[in-house]
């Protein structure tokens, strides 16, 4: 491999590099998505010519390296750790969503009164008593 300054000068600049990130914190799931944020707002941004869009953009770009440059590795973690938390939530109601709609047809969804599972129940016109598997309650639903 080629390099114009030879391969030597690479190899320092490298290693001064991983010299001044030992003891960081570094990138994370967080600083993934605030990146992937920033590309969306820079794109944006080249259209609307925004003041707005373009202060928007520096404090999260001043804050992601704020906090990849960060010595402060436990705070980072925890923020990474409710980042994750927060995601997997979301992420969770949408696979909950795409599954009541793929089984629209064939099952109805009802929240048990007492302990506020949801259950899926197939559907089946009428009066039915349903007996719900985490508390053991039984009520009735109409569907």
């Amino acid at each position: 491999m080629f390099f114009p300054f030879g391969g030597d000068l690479l190899n320092k600049f490298r290693d001064k590099l991983l010299r001044f990130m030992q003891g960081r914190y570094g990138a994370d799931d967080l600083y993934r998505f605030s990146a992937a944020a920033a590309g969306i707002l820079l794109i944006l941004n080249l259209f609307a010519g925004s003041f707005a869009l373009w202060l928007l953009l520096t404090i999260l770009l001043i804050w992601m390296y704020y906090r990849a440059f960060s010595r402060n590795i436990g705070a980072r973690q925890a923020e990474n750790r409710w980042f994750l938390k927060i995601k997997g939530d979301v992420g969770r109601s949408f696979r909950i969503a795409k599954l009541r709609f793929k089984d629209r047809k064939t099952y109805c969804y009802r929240k048990c009164p007492v302990c506020k599972k949801m259950l899926r129940l197939p559907k089946r016109k009428g009066k039915h008593t349903v007996n719900c598997p985490q508390c053991k309650n039984d009520f009735n639903v109409k569907i």
